[in-house]
């Protein structure tokens, strides 16, 4: 069949919003942290992790993570809370790094701090919470799922584990 066969007979159709896959399961990742600037100018810190290893569910569960996805969780560096969610993070992965004379100083010693270590990320569908008008209210949305990335001690983590397993 060629072009004008195809565009002949083919009704388009719209290209759906990009859906990320949903990650369910437990994994190990090499880890990777960087500071981005989104399209509206905002910057992010975004601790970024590729799947090495999976980890098989203990109780015979349907899993969805595969080597090779990217986990990543996202840090907004003007909020203190996130930056102490930042500091918690790195520190359960076991990561020790120094403090700088300066908040980019900082950044660059977890950056190298981070280089090459791993993380033991339990992935999974949450519920979806919108805020209402007051803002300190949270309504779940019913029928609608949110993707939930914890970060949990890096004691989990067997030798085994950090043998990638290559996803092909």
């Amino acid at each position: 069949m060629g072009l004008n066969e195809v565009v002949g007979s083919y009704e388009p159709k719209e290209n759906a919003e990009f859906k990320q896959k949903e990650l369910i399961g437990d994994a190990v990742a090499e880890l990777e942290l960087d500071l981005v600037k989104s399209k509206a100018g905002k910057d992010w810190i975004i601790l970024r992790g590729v799947v090495i290893n999976t980890v098989p569910d203990k109780k015979g569960r349907e899993t969805t993570i595969e080597s090779g996805d990217e986990v990543a969780t996202f840090y907004d560096p003007t909020d203190d809370k996130q930056l102490q969610k930042l500091a918690d993070d790195l520190f359960t992965c076991g990561i020790v790094y120094e403090k700088g004379e300066s908040d980019s100083d900082t950044f660059a010693n977890m950056q190298e701090a981070v280089k090459g270590k791993l993380g033991y990320y339990r992935t999974y569908m949450g519920k979806k919470f919108t805020t209402e008008d007051d803002g300190a209210t949270f309504k779940e949305v019913p029928g609608e799922k949110k993707q939930k990335i914890n970060i949990l001690s890096s004691s989990k983590i067997s030798d085994e584990m950090k043998i990638a397993s290559l996803p092909f």
